[in-house]
């Protein structure tokens, strides 16, 4: 079986942040969805080996921040190539903070979707994380970036 095919299945690209006990950290994720409208609910899935989902798990809480197309490959990078537990991924990047005192940007973003957690569940890999959404903030009427675009129109134009 060729899982690559997996890869057709369209999704965006999103910066997922998230703080406990002043800590923060953020990682890019290619996944979120609208899973309830009452009570507005989205999940996300998060590799469980990172710096990210151990925060979420403590805090319970998380941004999500809509990438846009003029999305920059060294921010995407920043954010998920390097652990949070050793580098500050938000060092000169300009942050707002949300409802939850969570930082989230707004270069590049389309807009930011708060949520609460109210269940995990372990996914092997990954955790899935059900959340309730206690704010929306519409950053700029920008077209979002499918992960599809971003493989293919920023990625690959570096390698070139």
């Amino acid at each position: 079986m060729n899982l690559d095919f997996l890869k057709r299945i369209t999704g965006g690209l999103f910066l997922l942040t998230t703080e406990f006990n002043g800590i923060k950290d953020g990682c890019i994720i290619n996944n979120c969805m609208e899973v309830s409208t009452n009570p507005s609910c989205i999940s996300i899935s998060v590799m469980k080996n990172s710096y990210t989902n151990e925060l979420i798990e403590k805090s319970k809480k998380f941004a999500i921040s809509i990438l846009n197309k003029d999305v920059s490959s060294e921010m995407v990078k920043k954010f998920e190539l390097f652990s949070g537990r050793k580098n500050d991924k938000f060092q000169n990047i300009s942050t707002v903070m949300d409802k939850n005192n969570v930082p989230y940007v707004t270069k590049n973003v389309s807009t930011v979707i708060s949520a609460n957690v109210i269940s995990k569940f372990d996914l092997g890999t990954h955790t899935l994380f059900i959340a309730q959404v206690i704010d929306i903030n519409d950053i700029n009427n920008s077209k979002p970036i499918t992960y599809d675009e971003y493989q293919k129109n920023v990625v690959l134009k570096e390698k070139k």
